[in-house]
C-alpha cells in the first residue's frame, strides 16, 4: 500500500514538473500575422506582412476547395426521401458552411493584405 502511494506521488510530481512546458500557448497563424502587422514599421516589413496575408488567403481558398469537394462527394449519393427530417440530415451541409467560412476569411485576409501593401507604398513615397 505504501509503495502505491509513493509511486502515485512520484507520478504526480513528474506531471506537475512538466505542466508549465506542456501548457505553452499554441500560436495560431492568425495571431502570428496580427502580431507581425502590429509590429511592422518599415515599408519592407509591411510588404512582408502583405505577402504573408496573401499566402494565408491562398491557403484558406485551397481549404475551402477541399471542403467543397468533400461536400459534393457526400451529396452525391444522398436521396432526400430516406429520412423523415431531410433538412437536418442533409449530408455535406457542415462542409458547405466550413467552405463559406473559409472563403469569407480569405476575402478578409486579402483586404488586410491590400491595406498593408498601401501602407508600404505610402511609407516608401513619404518625404523624409
Amino acid at each position: 500500500m505504501q509503495r502505491q502511494w509513493v509511486a502515485a506521488m512520484v507520478v504526480v510530481a513528474c506531471l506537475v514538473g512538466t505542466a508549465p512546458g506542456a501548457s505553452a500557448q499554441v500560436v495560431t497563424e492568425e495571431r502570428r500575422l496580427a502580431t507581425m502587422a502590429a509590429q511592422a514599421e518599415s515599408p519592407e516589413q509591411h510588404a512582408r506582412v502583405a505577402e504573408q496575408y496573401r499566402d494565408r488567403a491562398e491557403s484558406l481558398d485551397s481549404q475551402a476547395a477541399r471542403y467543397e469537394r468533400a461536400a459534393r462527394r457526400l451529396e452525391k449519393g444522398w436521396f432526400p426521401n430516406e429520412h423523415k427530417a431531410q433538412s437536418m440530415l442533409r449530408p455535406g451541409y457542415a462542409e458547405r458552411q466550413k467552405a463559406a467560412n473559409a472563403r469569407t476569411a480569405a476575402r478578409e485576409t486579402r483586404v488586410l493584405a491590400e491595406q498593408h501593401q498601401k501602407i508600404a507604398v505610402e511609407l516608401r513615397n513619404a518625404p523624409e
